[in-house]
């Protein structure tokens, strides 16, 4: 039987105080496997995740052997830069700068903090 694990990777508080956290979760099939990374949600307005969801579905239920690990919003910051209802995340509000190029940067700027907590996954 296949077991699912949910973890909320804190990252770190906005400007405002809010907590800024990123949602991980892990489907086990508990025999010995490769393990495999599914992220979605880099950018504000990717439709990854109904593509996503319907994979952890399937995976829940037929996974045979080793883990997946889906974090289905990578970037919670670029979900949250809305025009109406249109989202606007695809560069940082705050700099300016595509949220896919701070991987791998040991800022300690907002952007780079969701990076680093991504990376570390």
């Amino acid at each position: 039987m296949n077991t699912i694990k949910e973890e909320i990777l804190n990252v770190t508080q906005t400007a405002i105080g809010e907590q800024l956290n990123i949602n991980k979760f892990t489907i086990d099939s508990g025999k010995p496997g490769k393990t495999v990374y599914v992220q979605g949600g880099i950018h504000g307005g990717e439709v990854t995740m109904p593509i996503i969801k319907r994979l952890f579905d399937y995976l829940k239920q037929n996974l045979v052997v080793g883990k997946v690990v889906f974090v289905p919003f990578a970037n919670p910051l670029s979900w949250r830069q809305k025009f109406y209802f249109y989202t606007a995340g695809k560069f940082s509000f705050i700099n300016g700068i595509d949220f896919n190029r701070v991987f791998g940067s040991q800022k300690t700027d907002i952007d780079s903090l969701v990076a680093i907590k991504v990376f570390e996954q």
